[in-house]
């Protein structure tokens, strides 16, 4: 099949003359989603978050064909413009529009933040316009504008904001999300976090989905519906995902960005997508997992022995692979353990969002064998702790210190305290079993 090869400029005159019959309110969709490129540096879970957000739409009764979704390699310009004047076509005033991008996003190192870029699948590692697959934001805001002015409600959602050794750098990444934080008139923008902060990934999400993407798929769900309409506003949706994404983020800190009609309705709860949250929850409880900023990769180490004393740099080489092999507290190891060189970095001058990212995986390492337990048992009852290694005293008393360490971590304000007992435990309101000390039942002999 031959394929248009219109550019988005041409898109947004053609628009204008598109026919502007009046009828009953139709929903597309145009999804990208890119975890693995061609060249440059990938993603965990951009793919998983687009396809999860193009199911979101299907539950709410979207035609199939309605949504087109391309992931990976099928993320290449020609196909992407092909179906942009495609859509232009058939989009009538009254329609709604949404596009999503989850993936890189970057500015040519020599450009203006009016030239940002969003990297599709064949973007060149070293100079983006050789090869032209990318898309600029400004192109994208004179496409989207034209379809304002015919009336279409277009909502933006990008989840761009991530990590790693791009052309233009920390800078390059700041400059395009600042750049996407702009208004553009009467388009709604629904972005993962504000410029200087990077979205965080993991498998506590959905086993393993961005932390933005989980919320915003459970928000149009229904969970954002806070009045009990059944319909999600956007001022909805944006209470729901600063809360969620803010807290869980911590000590982390990713605040999404929400820009439009506050009133503007976007969603209607889906009865069978909150029966399914609901169900995967009652299987599942709170935990906190290893996570990554989107992106980022082995240049960590570069970009620190750039900023940063020698000797900085090997403690934090030391942390990595003590954390790497396991070795967490000084149970594990009295002088070369990941605790200890944790708390000597704290002191010195590294990059805040570096410093809380490594402090929430050490808190998820220490926290690793007896969250899986807690899992186990709650599968399997408590019958499960006799015939596990855990009813060892010595396994208990290691035990005790990596959650009281854990603990202190964590801090009072985390959203995960409550379920520390205030001693010794980690446990679960409403469990049917022992909830003051659910892990331990041994643990009252160990303290006394």
């Amino acid at each position: 099949m031959k394929l248009n090869t219109y550019s988005i400029p041409v898109l947004a005159a053609l628009l204008v003359v598109v026919c502007t019959a009046l009828q009953a309110q139709n929903t597309y969709a145009l999804i990208i989603g890119i975890s693995s490129y061609k060249e440059i540096a990938p993603l965990q879970y951009a793919d998983r978050d687009a396809l999860a957000f193009a199911e979101c739409l299907k539950n709410q009764q979207i035609p199939e064909q309605n949504i087109k979704l391309f992931l990976n390699e099928e993320a290449v310009r020609i196909n992407i413009v092909d179906e942009l004047f495609t859509l232009s076509q058939v989009m009538k005033p009254k329609d709604r529009f949404f596009f999503y991008f989850g993936g890189h996003g970057d500015l040519e190192a020599k450009i203006s933040h009016e030239n940002s870029l969003l990297l599709l699948y064949n973007s060149f590692k070293t100079g983006y316009f050789q090869g032209n697959e990318f898309l600029q934001l400004s192109e994208l805001k004179t496409w989207f504008d034209a379809l304002a002015k015919k009336q279409v409600e277009v909502v933006f959602i990008a989840d761009a904001c991530h990590s790693g050794g791009l052309i233009g750098g920390k800078e390059g990444v700041s400059k395009t999300q600042k750049a996407l934080q702009e208004s553009w008139g009467r388009v709604t923008k629904i972005l993962s976090c504000q410029a200087n902060e990077y979205a965080l990934e993991g498998k506590q999400w959905g086993g393993g989905r961005g932390l933005f993407s989980y919320h915003l798929v459970n928000g149009l769900t229904g969970r954002a519906d806070v009045n009990k309409d059944k319909k999600i506003a956007l001022a909805e949706l944006n209470i729901y995902l600063k809360t969620n994404v803010l807290r869980e983020a911590n000590p982390n800190v990713q605040t999404p960005v929400v820009l439009g009609n506050e009133a503007q309705f976007l969603s209607k709860v889906s009865n069978a997508g909150l029966a399914r949250l609901d169900d995967y929850e009652k299987r599942n409880f709170p935990i906190i997992t290893e996570v990554n900023l989107k992106g980022r990769d082995d240049k960590i180490i570069t970009e620190l022995e750039a900023k940063l004393d020698t000797s900085i740099v090997d403690t934090y080489k030391k942390f990595s692979k003590a954390l790497k092999e396991k070795r967490l507290a000084p149970h594990d190891d009295s002088v070369d353990c990941a605790l200890i060189h944790f708390k000597k970095l704290v002191a010195q001058k590294i990059p805040e969002n570096l410093l809380q990212l490594m402090k929430r995986n050490l808190t998820t390492a220490l926290l690793e064998r007896e969250l899986n337990l807690l899992k186990d048992v709650r599968e399997r009852g408590a019958g499960y702790l006799s015939r596990n290694d855990m009813a060892n005293p010595s396994t208990l008393s290691k035990a005790i210190q990596n959650l009281r360490e854990a603990q202190n971590l964590l801090g009072t304000a985390h959203y995960l305290r409550p379920y520390f007992n205030p001693e010794f435990g980690f446990w679960i309101p409403n469990c049917p079993f022992n909830p003051r000390l659910l892990l331990y039942p041994q643990i009252e002999l160990l303290s006394k």
